[in-house]
């Protein structure tokens, strides 16, 4: 699954930002953003994101297999690609 959504302005999890009634993915999951973002975005778990990607950077596959243990959060008007595996 490839989907872009807007990263969120509060720390949110995958499942909820994606709108899925699955929590468990297979193989990961990885980001992308896209080059014309003005912001870093932040990855990581509930208590902190730590993890960021640049505009027009990416993630290596994450190896998370919850969806909603992995917590976005950037600038508004900033989109993500998401990709579950």
């Amino acid at each position: 699954m490839f989907k872009v959504v807007p990263v969120p302005t509060t720390p949110t999890d995958l499942r909820t930002l994606l709108g899925l009634a699955r929590t468990h993915c297979d193989n990961g999951v990885a980001l992308q953003t896209p080059v014309a973002n003005v912001a870093d975005v932040n990855f990581g778990d509930i208590s902190a994101q730590p993890g960021y990607i640049p505009p027009g950077g990416s993630s290596d596959v994450l190896p998370v297999n919850r969806l909603d243990s992995l917590y976005i959060v950037g600038t508004t008007g900033d989109n993500v690609i998401v990709m579950i595996f």
